[in-house]
C-alpha cells in the first residue's frame, strides 16, 4: 500500500481509523479495534467461501476464512476438560469453568446498573447493551428494534411467528387481534 492509502478487503469495503465499512458493518457504528492486527483478524471474516485463503478443519468438514477462527475450531477436537457433573467436555479450561456455574447456579458477574447478576463475563457485557437506550438490531418483519441480536431472534421465533401463525388463520396481523371479535362465537382469538 502506499502511505495514506485506504486498504481494500474482500471488495466489500474499506477500513478507516479502526472502523471496518465492509456491506456487513457499516450498520454497527460501534464495531472499532483498539490496534490493525484486531482489525486484520476482522478482515478475514468478510472473506468468502471460495477464496483461495478457505481452510477446511483438517478433523471434519467446516471451512473457515479466518485461520485464528480455524485454530479455535480445532482445539474442539481435542477436547479434554470434562465436567465432573454432567460428562460434558470442553476444549479450554475456562469454558469447563463457566460451565460448572450452570450447575451450581453461581453468578458472580454483576451490572452496575440494575444489580442483575450472570454466570459468565460475556453475557454481562452483552447486557448492559440494553441500559445504553441503543436499539440497533430490527425486525424484518414487524419493525420492532432490539438492543441485542439474541432478543431480535427469541422475537422472531416466538412473537412475530405466532403472529404469521394468527393472520395464516384469520387474515388479521395478530397486533390487532385483540379489537377483533369472533362474530360466530363471540370469543376473541
Amino acid at each position: 500500500l502506499e502511505r495514506g492509502e485506504t486498504p481494500k478487503h474482500a471488495n466489500q469495503g474499506s477500513i478507516k481509523e479502526g472502523h471496518c465499512s465492509a456491506t456487513q458493518c457499516d450498520n454497527n457504528p460501534t464495531l472499532s479495534y483498539a490496534s490493525t492486527s484486531n482489525l486484520s483478524r476482522h478482515k478475514q471474516t468478510h472473506r468468502p467461501l471460495d477464496s483461495e485463503y478457505a481452510k477446511q478443519c483438517p478433523h471434519c468438514d467446516r471451512v473457515y476464512v479466518s485461520m485464528p477462527a480455524l485454530s479455535m475450531h480445532i482445539l474442539t477436537h481435542k477436547a479434554n476438560h470434562k465436567c465432573d457433573v454432567c460428562g460434558k467436555v470442553f476444549s479450554r479450561l475456562w469454558l469447563l469453568q463457566g460451565h460448572l456455574r450452570s450447575h451450581t447456579g453461581q453468578r458472580p458477574f454483576g451490572c452496575a446498573h440494575c444489580g442483575k447478576n450472570f454466570a459468565d463475563r460475556s453475557n454481562l457485557r452483552a447486557h448492559i447493551l440494553t441500559h445504553t437506550g441503543e436499539k440497533k438490531y430490527s425486525c424484518q418483519k414487524c419493525g420492532r428494534r432490539f438492543a441485542l441480536r439474541s432478543y431480535l431472534n427469541r422475537h422472531t421465533e416466538t412473537s412475530c411467528k405466532q403472529e404469521d401463525v394468527w393472520q395464516q388463520r384469520c387474515g388479521f396481523p395478530a397486533r390487532i387481534l385483540p379489537r377483533v371479535q369472533d362474530t360466530t362465537d363471540g370469543a376473541t382469538p
